[in-house]
């Protein structure tokens, strides 16, 4: 049996991890940004192989076995910027707003 590994973090997140219980075991994968720096941890059953795609520039899918195994970068700048804060707060009103 082979898995599939793709963490993606993203937004404001700063960890995520999930599990599964497959026939052969649990599979599991989290992941953290932590000073500058993500680290991804990967549980793979006994009897089983995984894909691991990082989400690094440039990255290949990594095949390891059955195990625990840790990955870790460095961060780079993001390349997007923060949307514009939207204001949800209500218009005042002028007396010649006849709107209801």
């Amino acid at each position: 049996m082979v898995t599939g590994y793709s963490p993606r973090p993203g937004g404001r997140l700063t960890s995520a991890s999930t599990a599964h219980l497959t026939s052969y075991g649990r599979a599991a994968v989290a992941w953290r940004r932590e000073g500058g720096r993500l680290t991804v941890d990967v549980a793979v059953p006994t009897g089983t192989t995984a894909v691991i795609t990082l989400p690094q520039e440039g990255a290949r899918p990594e095949r390891v076995g059955p195990g625990r195994h840790r990955f870790e970068w460095a961060l780079r700048a993001p390349r997007w910027r923060e949307p514009p804060s939207v204001s949800l707060a209500p218009r005042p009103s002028s007396a010649s707003d006849t709107r209801v």
